[in-house]
C-alpha cells in the first residue's frame, strides 16, 4: 500500500520494514505475494529476484509463461495463483448452492492439497509449477467431459 497513514499504523502493529515499490522485487525473503496487481513479474525481473517462493492472490501475476520457466530454473518455488487464489471462488459458488459454511471450508481446505500435487507432478517430470498445474487443470476438465458423455444424456 503506498497510503502513509496505512503503513505508519501497519509498522506500529508489526515489526515491519517498509521498502519502496521498486524494491520490492529485489528485497531478499522467503515468499514474495503479489496480491494486488497482476503481470507484476516479467522476465527482467527473474534474475534479480531473491525470493524462495512467489506465491500470491494477483490474477496472472507472471507476464509470460516463460517467466514460470524462468523461476523454474532459478530454483523458485512458485504456486500458482489461480490455484491458491481459488478459495474465494470456491466460496462463492457455495453461496449459490446455499451455503454451508462446513462444506465450503472442507473443499477450500483441499487447495493445499492441490499445490502438494502440483509440487509433485512439477519435481517428477522437471517441469514448472505453472506448467503441472495447468495439465493439471486439463486433465481434470478431460474427466469430466468423458464423465458427462458416459452418465449424461446427449442433447439432440
Amino acid at each position: 500500500d503506498k497510503d502513509p497513514r496505512k503503513i505508519e499504523r501497519f509498522q506500529k502493529l508489526f515489526d515491519v520494514e517498509v521498502l519502496a515499490p521498486e524494491a520490492i522485487l529485489t528485497a531478499s525473503c522467503d515468499v514474495f505475494s503479489p496480491c494486488a496487481l497482476g503481470g507484476i513479474i516479467a522476465e527482467a525481473d527473474v534474475p534479480n529476484l531473491q525470493a524462495k517462493i512467489v506465491a500470491g492472490s494477483a490474477n496472472n501475476q507472471l507476464v509470460s509463461d516463460n517467466v514460470g520457466e524462468m523461476l523454474f530454473k532459478k530454483g523458485i518455488l512458485y504456486a500458482p495463483d489461480f490455484v491458491i487464489n481459488s478459495g474465494g471462488l470456491i466460496n462463492a459458488a457455495e453461496e449459490l448452492l446455499g451455503y454451508d459454511e462446513v462444506r465450503a471450508n472442507s473443499k477450500v481446505s483441499r487447495i493445499f492439497n492441490e499445490i502438494e500435487a502440483i509440487l509433485q507432478i512439477s519435481r517428477d517430470r522437471g517441469i514448472p509449477t505453472d506448467v503441472a498445474a495447468n495439465e493439471k487443470a486439463l486433465e481434470r476438465i478431460r474427466v469430466i467431459r468423458q464423465v458427462r458423455r458416459t452418465y449424461l444424456p446427449t442433447e439432440k
